[in-house]
């Protein structure tokens, strides 16, 4: 890939009973994806070079609760409907579902979720208009 990948992809699961899907027709160069609940990802989806994937926080983000549980972070299911695209070095963070065809520019950190067939960009990344 012209893009030049940090690394190889790197697919992992946190804990027993996590589960990441991934259906046909996906691509990916160079990212990670890192499932501690559940990370679903449709067909035909294509995620672009250097991209993150995770359903938590991996800690607890208060300092007392970090100490005492370092590995308790919050976690929320992860869906990625068929045909999404995501722009490279994104990151797409817990409890985020993005709709069916939908595109999502370059760099975007993804907070919240997106509905099918728009463009969303940005941090943390919004629509910007529908396809």
């Amino acid at each position: 890939n012209a893009l030049g990948p940090f690394h190889p992809v790197i697919l992992s699961t946190r804990r027993p009973g996590a589960v990441l899907t991934i259906g046909r027709g996906f691509g990916m160069t160079g990212g990670t994806i890192c499932a501690e609940e559940r990370i679903t990802i449709g067909d035909d989806v294509w995620v672009g070079g250097n991209c993150t994937i995770t359903d938590t926080d991996f800690h607890p983000l208060r300092l007392d609760e970090r100490l005492a549980r370092p590995l308790d972070g919050a976690t929320a299911p992860v869906v990625i409907e068929d045909g999404a695209f995501i722009g490279m070095q994104s990151l797409i963070l817990k409890g985020v579902t993005i709709g069916a065809g939908s595109v999502i520019g370059a760099g975007s950190v993804v907070t919240r979720d997106i509905p099918p067939l728009v463009i969303a960009a940005g941090n943390p990344a919004r629509v910007i208009r529908e396809l």
